[in-house]
């Protein structure tokens, strides 16, 4: 072989998606044949005019900005280029072609380069290679910026070409391209870490998804989107493919879905999921330094780690906040010192800088420490984490229905770990994991509850998942409750809505219950003649007074967490008279559309800082869990939270193990 030809013989191997070598014998003249030394046995040097093209074309698969070897695909290249040849491509993101001829018809010396799997509309850069040379060229079609969307460029093949050494050389007249995508800006987090900046991703996902295209990969790496809530609206009958991708967020950022439908998310499990993360943590993690004080003034000495904000009001995650909560976890176990009954419930009351270098702090703790005290008095040297909860949260479900999340990860968050409100619902949860990463030093994933359900219509699907580490529960799912305002007609209502779900939930045909606030028993029910309808009648001035007239007699009802607002105020019309006492401050919602029929099953709840799972809504079921370190499993309605089946049943746990989760772990109320 020619120099010229061995060299394209380590292309055309590539190409075809082999990992290829070389050796060669060379007979000395003028030595007896017995007394030649072999290469393969005895080593020796490469010789000729092909080893400095064999070791560029290694620095070439070797180079750290182009795609792993083990990633790519070969492919023939005939039906992308209309050319005979072959492709090594990363979907998306890269392609090598090697082609031999021109078209198979023979008839033009062109063909038409692209990338498969490119997003529509999205940008790449075209690179030949001059392997006997040892350069490269960016080729200028008629772009300052040496750019061909999608359509692909017409590329001439051969000795013809008229590009520099575009083919390798003597009689194989092969010609090596490569078509890229160029790597994003890169932007530095708030860690000094360098991240691509997000930004060219999220607008390729918006465009795709308005185009109505069914799939799209987003290239694995570490993109950086800051403090802002990032929308993806009216994404349906799309799969979303995120192997290997981390979303790192400001505390105040987060990802919201709305108004998706069929839409299935999805990593790669366990090795290389999708994943959500915040730099820095969104709360505050330090080493007890003094105890002396925790029984006679409830306060704490601490030295806090400068990798996260340190637990001062000026600190942005704790000035939005409107409160905190501390915990205390023992240094030999990284578990949280707590009783295994019911929540912490220790706050944040205030801190003192201490010494001169803004690391040193006294924590003073509100509420009850008994929680803290009867598991294991807390020593120096174990850590402690103050943790506001503000929204965002990390990721957010707005009137969705039917979307798949599978090998999804949350490794932390300003509030909530994943919330679904109103909406279709029957979303599917696989191989969803919200906890601490691998070898990180964080002692929580998230500030609040790890997966919130409310009000949705189908109740959701958590399989083969882990929840954990999480600020409050685990896992709440139920459905919300309205309070009645006024009676406008036997056939129209007007009721307060604070979880704000009956507006995109309940349309023409659903029912709607009514029930006494104290004995909770039904009262009264109808069907909806129509949806739901903003309603003023008043109630703009006179609202911000209902949730006074609740907590004094003879409703005594202190409500919590859910605003009473105008715009949550609503019109229902039935398509009959309502029967029964209809009266103001009744209570209501949609038993059909209630979040019904919810499972959890084959996953692991543990390390709660609260309870491990909330079942309140009709037809939940959790099997095969096994649940630890958490405040067991609580099947009830929270009417100060407006939470809550009013007519629960059939909730079913079944085939599940608890450790060091109270008496009893399942608590039915």
């Amino acid at each position: 072989l020619r120099s010229d030809e061995m060299v394209d013989r380590f292309w055309l191997g590539l190409t075809l998606g082999v990992y290829v070598g070389h050796g060669e014998t060379y007979l000395q003249a003028g030595v007896a044949q017995e007394e030649q030394t072999m290469w393969w046995s005895k080593g020796g040097s490469l010789r000729g005019f092909a080893p400095p093209s064999i070791g560029w074309f290694r620095d070439r698969v070797t180079d750290p900005s182009r795609p792993p070897f083990s990633e790519l695909v070969p492919l023939d290249a005939q039906p992308l280029t209309g050319c005979q040849g072959q492709a090594l491509v990363q979907q998306g993101s890269y392609a090598l072609f090697r082609l031999t001829e021109p078209c198979v018809d023979r008839r033009s010396p062109h063909c038409s380069l692209r990338i498969p799997g490119l997003a529509h509309g999205e940008r790449f850069r075209v690179r030949l290679l001059h392997p006997m040379m040892h350069t490269t060229t960016m080729l200028d079609h008629g772009s300052a910026r040496e750019e061909f969307s999608t359509s692909g460029i017409e590329c001439p093949i051969g000795p013809q070409t008229g590009w520099p050494g575009g083919n390798i050389g003597g009689e194989n007249h092969s010609t090596l391209v490569e078509l890229f995508v160029e790597p994003p800006a890169l932007v530095r987090g708030w860690s000094g870490e360098l991240r691509r900046s997000g930004d060219a991703v999220i607008a390729s996902l918006r465009s795709a998804a308005q185009r109505g295209v069914r799939s799209f990969r987003i290239a694995p790496g570490e993109y950086e989107l800051g403090a802002r809530t990032i929308t993806l609206s009216g994404i349906s009958d799309m799969v979303v493919r995120a192997a290997g991708v981390t979303f790192w967020f400001v505390p105040g950022g987060g990802l919201r879905l709305f108004d998706c439908h069929n839409l299935r998310w999805e990593g790669d499990h366990p090795l290389a999921p999708f994943a959500i993360d915040y730099d820095p943590p969104a709360y505050a993690q330090g080493r007890l330094t003094s105890v002396d004080r925790i029984s006679s003034s409830s306060s704490v000495e601490a030295v806090f780690d400068t990798a996260f904000p340190m637990p001062s009001s000026e600190e942005a995650v704790f000035s939005r906040a409107g409160g905190a909560k501390v915990a205390l976890w023992s240094a030999a176990t990284r578990t949280m010192l707590r009783s295994p009954e019911g929540a912490v419930n220790a706050w944040f009351a205030g801190s003192t800088p201490l010494g001169q270098n803004g690391t040193r702090w006294r924590i003073e703790i509100g509420g009850h420490l008994d929680a803290i005290m009867q598991a294991s008095p807390p020593q120096v040297g174990d850590l402690i984490t103050v943790a506001p909860s503000r929204g965002p949260h990390a990721l957010e479900l707005d009137q969705c229905g039917m979307v798949t999340l599978r090998a999804f990860h949350i490794y932390g968050g300003t509030c909530m770990g994943i919330v679904e409100h109103p909406g279709r619902g029957a979303n599917k949860y696989e191989q969803l994991r919200i906890g601490r990463r691998d070898g990180s030093s964080h002692l929580l994933s998230v500030t609040a509850d790890g997966f919130h359900s409310v009000g949705v219509g189908q109740g959701a699907t958590i399989r083969a998942s882990e929840i954990a580490f999480t600020g409050d529960d685990l896992i709440n799912i139920h459905n919300a409750i309205c309070i009645v305002l006024e009676r406008l007609s036997g056939t129209e209502l007007v009721v307060a809505d604070p979880k704000d779900t009956i507006f995109d939930t309940l349309g023409p045909g659903d029912d709607f219950a009514l029930f006494d606030l104290h004995t909770r028993e039904q009262v009264a029910s109808g069907i909806l003649a129509a949806s739901p309808k903003t309603y003023d009648g008043g109630w703009a001035e006179k609202i911000d007074g209902v949730p006074e007239t609740l907590q004094g007699p003879p409703y005594n009802l202190i409500t919590r967490g859910a605003p009473f607002t105008a715009r949550r105020v609503f019109r229902l019309q039935f398509d009959s008279p309502l029967a029964g006492d209809v009266r103001p401050f009744l209570l209501g919602q949609s038993l059909s559309k209630g979040n019904r029929n919810a499972t959890i099953s084959d996953s692991w709840l543990h390390d709660s800082y609260a309870r491990a799972a909330l079942l309140q809504s009709t037809g939940a079921r959790a099997e095969r869990l096994l649940v630890q370190r958490a405040g067991g499993v609580h099947v009830s309605s929270e009417l100060e939270w407006l939470e809550g089946d009013l007519a629960l049943q059939d909730v079913q746990v079944v085939d599940s193990t608890f450790e060091q989760c109270g008496e009893p772990a399942i608590e039915v109320s």
